[in-house]
């Protein structure tokens, strides 16, 4: 759940002019490698299709619940 909340909260370093977006990306892409190595494949899968139409903390909830 801590790497969902990292994923939607690393938005606000983007918001820094130049260097934010690299800072953003950079952070999301190491919580969303973690959260692959915590989930199995199946959870993973869900999580993905969640988190197409929600924030990252709440495709978790909704991933943890089924």
């Amino acid at each position: 759940m801590k790497h969902a909340i990292a994923i939607d909260g690393s938005m606000v370093p983007g918001l820094i002019p130049f260097v934010g977006d690299v800072v953003a990306d950079v952070v999301e892409d190491l919580h969303a490698a973690e959260l692959r190595k915590i989930l199995s494949p199946s959870e993973y899968d869900e999580f993905l299709r969640q988190d197409k139409v929600a924030p990252a903390t709440i495709a978790m909830v909704r991933t943890l619940t089924k």
